[in-house]
C-alpha cells in the first residue's frame, strides 16, 4: 500500500462578543494514518482521554482569540479487504443506554 504525507491545518477565530467553547478531536494512529504530530498554537485547557476513542481537547476562546492546529501524518487508503473487530468493552460502551433531557 502506497503511503503519502499529509498536512492539515484547522483554524477557528472567535468573532463573537462572548467566550466560545471549542472541542478538538485529536487523531489516533491506525493502519491508515501513522507518525501523527499535532501542533496547536494554544495549549488545551483540558484533555479528556478515553481508552478507545480519540482524546478531546477543550478550549474556551475569548472574543477575537484564534486557534490553529496543524496535523502532519503519513497515510494510505484503507484496503478494501480491511476488517476490524471491536472488543467487548468497546461494544458495551457504544451500545449502552443513553439518556437525553430536553430543557
Amino acid at each position: 500500500m502506497r503511503k503519502q504525507n499529509f498536512k492539515l491545518k484547522y483554524q477557528y477565530q472567535n468573532m463573537t462578543n462572548g467566550n466560545i467553547e471549542v472541542w478538538f478531536s485529536e487523531p489516533k494512529e491506525s493502519s491508515t494514518q501513522q507518525y501523527i504530530t499535532t501542533e496547536p498554537n494554544l495549549k488545551p485547557e483540558k484533555i479528556s482521554e478515553h481508552a478507545f476513542l480519540n482524546n478531546l481537547w477543550y478550549y474556551n476562546l475569548d472574543p477575537g482569540q484564534k486557534i490553529e492546529i496543524t496535523i502532519d501524518y503519513q497515510g494510505s487508503r484503507r484496503d478494501k479487504t480491511y476488517t476490524s473487530n471491536i472488543t467487548k468493552e468497546e461494544k458495551e460502551f457504544f451500545l449502552r443506554k443513553s439518556y437525553f433531557f430536553i430543557l
